[in-house]
């Protein structure tokens, strides 16, 4: 029922608001819907003794499935008024915008004046300065025009401001959809066509004094340091670039930038580059100190898998568990002992404890797809140190026909197809000539997408 589902959005903070807000005679003036929620209230909002509820709104008046679907229906539209009015009620400057255009169309010059200037100063204390900011100095800017237009023609206006804010917002929200563009084309092999992109780099390039703007700088750089081109310079330039202008953005543009910066270093570790191993788990730590990696109050899973991988490449072991166990009750119910019995797994793997690894990886009971991927892969590595052979084909063959199965993996399916082709060459090996074993080491240190070529050519070696 979409009411049921609408009420379950109300914060039982706002109960009794939502209930003042039904009592206003400019709103409602029905004494039914009142009943209504008072009814659906008690029950917890669950609507299943329609007949009952009605019962006790009308009197015992006979059920009426027609009337029931019209209150059904007024409150419904009521609760979303609610919401856009709550919503309305934060949004200061919005406000101020609809006050400066009743004064305009009132001719109220006095009023209109002094709450221009008021926006004007919100707007200049106003820590968030991205593209939302600059649309909303474009807005009171186009109000005044109008203003002067129907007062002073004769009055200069700021036209050429007008233009430069709008440019802003135009080149901030292109640059932020370029980036969602290449972040989906990498990880969900989906293309896009961002129709007047490079005519925005090109101005950009053209005219450095865009960068002097922190948004579009930080933006920019991001662009710049993570599409193919970029250099090891452009990726160090973001890292500045954020440290200096984080302030600016809002919690969840600055998760967002920092989640940019963080799979970038991710993609060049999958491609074997591990210096960015270091500079991966420095921004997740950056992140979790900011706390800006909850998301409704839950850590995600890849970040708590990642934050363990890296911190065990750099052998911090003792750190890892601390984070595993201090972060476990972060995760969502669902997933949070497989989570942590795989993290925990992996901790003891790296510490060559495989028999204690074997039994917990054995155990756990939810495995999703990143989780089923790296439990094989340290089983794989495991049967290969104890050259268990049997079980390892096995293990192969069954890792390759989930892989067939699987299209939602993107570019990481690419790494675990290595992983089982390697695995197969890399325990026939002993009966290969030297020239073949150059060919297989040659053939491991080209591979594009492989991250576990360092283990693969000790084990060559």
């Amino acid at each position: 029922m979409k009411l049921i589902q609408a009420l379950k959005c109300l914060p039982e903070k706002e109960y009794s608001a939502f209930h003042c807000y039904l009592q206003n005679p400019v709103v409602n003036k029905r004494q039914d819907i009142l009943l209504f929620f008072d009814q659906l209230k008690a029950r917890k909002f669950l609507a299943t003794d329609k007949q009952d509820i009605f019962s006790k709104i009308y009197k015992d008046a006979p059920f009426e499935s027609t009337k029931w679907r019209l209150l059904c229906s007024r409150m419904l539209k009521l609760l979303e008024q609610y919401f856009a009015f709550s919503e309305f009620q934060n949004q200061k400057t919005k406000q101020q915008i609809e006050l400066g255009s009743f004064y305009i169309n009132q001719k109220r010059e006095r009023q209109f004046t002094s709450t221009f200037k008021d926006a004007e100063k919100q707007l200049e204390k106003a820590t968030n300065k991205t593209e939302k900011h600059w649309l909303e100095k474009y807005n009171w800017n186009e109000m005044n025009y109008y203003f002067i237009e129907s007062q002073n023609r004769q009055k200069r206006t700021s036209l050429d401001e007008m233009s430069e804010q709008l440019d802003v917002f135009y080149f901030i929200s292109k640059l932020k959809i370029s980036l969602r563009e290449l972040s989906r084309a990498v990880i969900n092999a989906e293309t896009y066509s961002i129709q007047m992109l490079q005519e925005v780099l090109a101005n950009i390039d053209k005219n450095p004094r865009w960068l002097q703007i922190p948004a579009i700088k930080v933006y920019h750089q991001c662009y710049v340091a993570i599409r193919e081109s970029g250099t090891e310079k452009d990726f160090q330039e973001l890292r500045k670039s954020i440290h200096k202008h984080q302030s600016i953005f809002t919690e969840r543009e600055l998760r967002d930038i920092y989640f940019i910066a963080i799979n970038y270093c991710i993609r060049k570790l999958n491609t074997g580059n591990d210096k960015y191993n270091r500079e991966a788990l420095e921004l997740y730590r950056l992140s979790l100190e900011a706390g800006l990696l909850l998301k409704d109050g839950f850590l995600p899973e890849p970040a708590y898998n990642n934050i363990v991988t890296l911190s065990i490449k750099e052998n911090e072991f003792d750190w890892a568990q601390h984070f595993v166990d201090s972060y476990k009750n972060s995760l969502k119910a669902s997933s949070r002992n497989s989570m942590y019995q795989f993290c925990s797994a992996k901790i003891l793997f790296s510490q060559d404890q495989y028999d204690e690894c074997l039994i917990i990886l054995a155990s756990i009971p939810n495995k999703l797809p990143f989780i089923y991927l790296g439990a094989k892969t340290m089983q794989i590595k495991i049967f290969i140190e104890n050259k268990e052979y049997d079980l390892l084909d096995s293990l192969l063959e069954s890792l390759r026909v989930y892989l067939q199965r699987r299209k939602d993996l993107g570019y990481r399916k690419q790494n675990y197809v290595n992983l089982v082709k390697f695995a197969k060459k890399l325990i026939q090996l002993p009966i290969r000539s030297n020239s073949e074993k150059e060919a297989f080491i040659e053939e491991i240190k080209a591979a594009e997408i492989f991250t576990e070529k360092t283990w693969f050519l000790e084990r060559i070696e």
